[in-house]
Parts: C-alpha cells; sequence; structure tokens
C-alpha cells in the first residue's frame, strides 16, 4: 500500500518515472491488486499512452468483472 500510495502521489506532480518504479515496487508484492493495475492505466493515460491504458483496464477487468471505475475508463479510451 505504501508504493501505492507514494504513486499516486508521484502522478498528481507529474513525477512519472518515479510513479512508474513505486508502482512496479507494488506490483511485485501483489501482483494482482486491481488498485496498482489501475493506477498504471491511469498512469499511461496521462503520458498520452492509450494503448498501454487499455491493456492495464483490460487486466483489471480479467481479475474483477464488477470494477466500475476500469469499465467505464475503458469505454471511454475506446471512444
Amino acid at each position: 500500500d505504501t508504493y501505492n500510495e507514494l504513486a499516486i502521489c508521484c502522478i498528481e506532480l507529474e513525477e512519472f518515472s518515479e510513479c512508474k518504479k513505486f508502482l512496479s515496487e507494488a506490483l511485485k508484492i501483489e501482483p494482482e491488486n486491481t488498485k496498482i493495475i489501475s493506477n498504471l492505466g491511469f498512469l499511461e493515460m496521462k503520458q498520452g499512452n492509450i494503448s498501454e491504458a487499455q491493456k492495464y483496464f483490460t487486466i483489471v477487468l480479467e481479475l474483477d468483472p464488477n470494477d466500475v471505475i476500469a469499465k467505464k475508463t475503458l469505454e471511454s479510451l475506446e471512444d
């Protein structure tokens, strides 16, 4: 959770490389944590990497088909 929280701060500050490091560390600890994977998707969105963002949100929905935020975000990226 600490790495994920640090990553959220970095997204807000647009410190994208630091954010990616924190999220990568968090994912090593909890590889199926949908919050972490979603944050990777949001990070890619902020950087304009839409296809990468779509991949992350698709993974979230594979792990949790009821994740409304991931579903709506993925739909908005496909428009």
